[in-house]
């Protein structure tokens, strides 16, 4: 979208900015994994950066609600995970 690359300079330098934010946000969320709260906290972030670079603005319907804990293979964060179902 920002036709980032190696001899471009704020480009690249705005893409790589919003990558480090969605990578740490993912290390935040970690323990034990969960590949779907990765995506959506990655997608959060990536939104956050639209409106700073281009003032758009999604709005979802709602918050995004897991219904998956019960099936995860590597047991479900439950309270700790910002998308488990109170």
């Amino acid at each position: 979208m920002l036709s980032a690359a190696c001899p471009k300079d704020k480009e690249t330098r705005l893409t790589m900015e919003v990558v480090s934010r969605i990578v740490q946000s993912i290390a935040e969320l970690t323990g034990p994994c969960c590949c779907k709260a990765f995506v959506r906290v990655a997608l959060g972030v990536a939104e956050a950066a639209c409106g700073e670079i281009w003032g758009i603005s999604f709005s979802p319907t709602k918050e995004p609600i897991c219904t998956h804990g019960e099936v995860h293979p590597h047991g479900c964060r439950e309270e700790k995970c910002p998308y488990f179902a109170r």
